[in-house]
């Protein structure tokens, strides 16, 4: 399959990749004794509750180079309100452990999770500006039937649903909130979305990238200008910075 694909590196898209982590620390095994030779990475969001300190060793010795890990708010009432278990404190040790195995950590995180609010939010991006991470991506929380959170927009009165829940969409340049509540509206929780996104520079989740470069990057600096003016020149030194990497690399991805 190497040579038949030309593959240089896979990635391994699964949320509960460690949760058996015994067959997680086989399946590098695998690939040490194998001699595969590949790189590969797991964005999907692992949890942090389902490691410990081999496994970092066993995925860097296997060709691990990047991992993200499902944080979803940095706040610790919040976090500790969603029910993942663990503690923010256990992930902190964590992503220093992966670090220390020389690979890149990425977090992502959640707007609008129940018993947050605009201003919590907003602490919450600063926070995870702190813990160390290579890259932070946020989404938006979509309820879907038969979970907690669902039954808690229907039966709370706190809160209300503005659209269907088959159009929410965690991240992307044409997100919208499934549900308000009267202190924060959906308006406000699309509009922390892009701010979330813009001040931790994961540029790519608010643009569409299959537009032209001229027509990202035309976006990318009216997303800047509206959500985050004060870092403007900070900004665009993070972005051609992005597109003289890309040109090195022979492609032009503003936003990644």
């Amino acid at each position: 399959m190497r040579r038949i694909f030309n593959l240089k590196e896979f990635a391994v898209l699964d949320d509960n990749f460690t949760v058996d982590l015994e067959r997680a620390k086989e399946f590098c095994k695998l690939l040490i004794r194998e001699k595969i030779g590949l790189k590969w990475q797991c964005p999907g969001g692992l949890k942090a509750l389902f490691t410990d300190e081999e496994l970092p060793q066993l995925m860097k010795l296997s060709g691990v180079h990047h991992v993200n890990f499902g944080v979803e708010s940095a706040i610790p009432e919040v976090f500790e309100g969603i029910g993942k278990g663990g503690t923010l404190k256990h992930i902190a040790k964590t992503i220093r452990v992966f670090k220390r195995n020389r690979i890149k950590v990425g977090g992502t995180f959640l707007i609008g999770l129940p018993n947050s609010t605009r201003s919590l939010d907003k602490k919450s991006i600063s926070l995870s500006m702190k813990m160390n991470l290579d890259n932070i991506m946020w989404g938006i929380v979509v309820p879907y039937p038969g979970t907690k959170l669902f039954d808690i927009i229907e039966t709370d009165s706190r809160y209300r649903f503005m659209e269907d829940w088959r159009n929410g969409l965690h991240c992307g340049n044409d997100i919208v909130s499934i549900f308000e509540s009267d202190d924060y509206s959906a308006r406000e929780r699309m509009d922390m979305y892009y701010y979330a996104n813009i001040r931790t520079r994961f540029y790519g989740n608010v643009l569409n990238m299959n537009d032209s470069n001229i027509k990202k990057a035309k976006d990318l600096l009216g997303f800047v200008l509206k959500y985050d003016p004060l870092r403007f020149f900070w900004h665009m030194f993070w972005i051609l910075k992005a597109m003289i990497d890309g040109l090195k690399n022979r492609t032009v991805r503003i936003g990644i």
